[in-house]
């Protein structure tokens, strides 16, 4: 589906305003992959699930940062 046929999109606007700001002083690696990701929100492919794909690996990266640091307490 669209982006017009999902409806409210300000998630996506709030996560591009977000990566931006993020990728303010950071390395040219990390700046490229927040571009990169960018890119993917607005992808109008019908079918596309690039943003809840990329919720679930954000989320999946959350619990192992979460799980190293408390293996290393």
């Amino acid at each position: 589906a669209s982006m017009k046929k999902r409806g409210n999109i300000s998630f996506a606007w709030n996560t591009i305003y977000y990566l931006t700001r993020f990728e303010e002083g950071k390395k040219d690696i990390i700046k490229d992959f927040c571009q990169q990701l960018q890119k993917k929100f607005f992808d109008l492919t019908p079918h596309c699930r690039n943003y809840e794909l990329i919720a679930v690996a954000a989320r999946w990266a959350e619990l192992e940062i979460r799980n190293n640091k408390n293996n290393n307490i």
